[in-house]
């Protein structure tokens, strides 16, 4: 029985690994994203198989059993560069986002919907999708009939929008809305829509958005598409890889931001730092103790004053959390939530985090176990 998420509202509540497993993915794959929709769990990466079974980059089980569905069988995959990265449920629409050509063997570029219920591909499509070498749909934000789109596409339904644009979701044509000049030098890897709906948040590796010079993290007005003039400061990476911002989260006044950086405005920050959500100003807001090196972190949930962080590190505030920690929003001290051990296996990390109802959440990425149980890639935690 599943009780309500207040019954939790201390610091010493565990989290509990449901029994649902899937079966392994083929020795490469990952899974990039999940979504609940019912009773059915889909599942978008890089993976060919699962189970033994040939499912290309997209596969459904049953939330109850974990059976593989009969949806996504043989060309019913993705074709093409073949992989998906992200979901988002309207409606009675399921869009899926990533590099590919073709789902359930209708062309499709990087953008598709489909029926939730039997799987089977809908008309709803920018007529052509996204263009460019290489395009990746990486994440989708909605307010209202407005769906916004972030990625590595130069165009999209032969409309040029560079890396981010704003589609309409009753016919899925392209709307005037847009940064000039879209997204530069790097991609947007992230779109966050403010509490009070006003503001997307763009966060990705590029260095410039609507022509102005916004490194890693930018405010756009969701209504008018201008720039505005929130600044965050400069992030700088330790390791070889260019630092970028792939998970936000707000709380008030608080901007919460993770991924690959080590400091920001010359105060160190590994991977997870805390901003004015207006001005973009770095906040003093850390954990004591701080976060492991390297880090990079993947994934943000935020229930109440619980925020849980996803992603790729060994400690957080001094103490062990192998891939996955919570923090108090507020005081950001390490709670003592914790599958025990965390994540296992080589290079373990988080992808994604996707709520599922008030109690529980899917925790997807690299990883063969957590807390202790053997889980492929993919495991739902339940908090009680």
């Amino acid at each position: 029985m599943f009780l309500p998420f207040a019954h939790f509202q201390k610091v010493n509540f565990k989290p509990y690994v449901d029994p649902i497993s899937i079966g392994a993915l083929n020795s490469s794959g990952a899974i990039y994203s999940v979504i609940q929709v019912g009773n059915t769990i889909f599942l978008g990466g890089d993976f060919t198989s699962i189970g033994g079974v040939v499912r290309n980059g997209i596969a459904a089980i049953d939330s109850v059993t974990g059976n593989l569905l009969p949806f996504f069988q043989g060309t019913g995959g993705v074709g093409g560069i073949n992989f998906v990265s992200s979901f988002h449920y309207t409606g009675s629409m399921l869009l899926v986002g990533g590099a590919f050509s073709s789902l359930g063997g209708i062309s499709r570029n990087g953008i598709a919907a489909i029926d939730p219920s039997n799987a089977n591909v809908l008309s709803w499509y920018p007529s052509g999708g996204l263009t460019s070498t290489g395009f990746t749909l990486y994440t989708f934000c909605q307010k209202g009939n407005i769906l916004y789109v972030a990625g590595s596409f130069t165009s999209i339904s032969g409309v040029q929008r560079a890396r981010i644009a704003a589609l309409d979701l009753s016919n899925a044509s392209v709307l005037p809305w847009y940064p000039t000049s879209g997204a530069a030098t790097g991609y947007p890897k992230k779109l966050f829509l403010s509490e009070d709906g006003n503001t997307l948040y763009v966060g990705g590796s590029f260095q410039k958005i609507g022509g102005l010079s916004k490194a890693r993290l930018a405010a756009v007005d969701a209504t008018t598409g201008e720039v505005l003039s929130f600044t965050p400061p400069s992030f700088l990476s330790s390791s070889t890889s260019v630092p970028y911002i792939s998970c936000l989260a707000q709380s008030g006044s608080k901007l919460f931001i993770g991924g690959e950086f080590s400091s920001v405005a010359g105060q160190t920050r590994s991977g997870f730092a805390v901003l004015d959500a207006t001005t973009g100003s770095l906040l003093s807001n850390y954990p004591n103790g701080g976060f492991s090196s390297p880090t990079a972190y993947k994934s943000f949930v935020l229930k109440n004053s619980f925020l849980y962080i996803g992603g790729w590190f060994d400690s957080v505030g001094g103490q062990v959390r192998n891939g996955i920690a919570a923090l108090d929003s507020n005081s950001l001290n390490v709670l003592s939530w914790y599958p025990p051990g965390g994540l296992g296996g080589p290079n373990a990390s988080i992808y994604n985090f996707s709520p599922c109802g008030p109690d529980s959440i899917w925790v997807n990425g690299y990883f063969n176990s957590i807390g202790g149980v053997m889980r492929n890639a993919n495991a739902k935690l339940n908090l009680f």
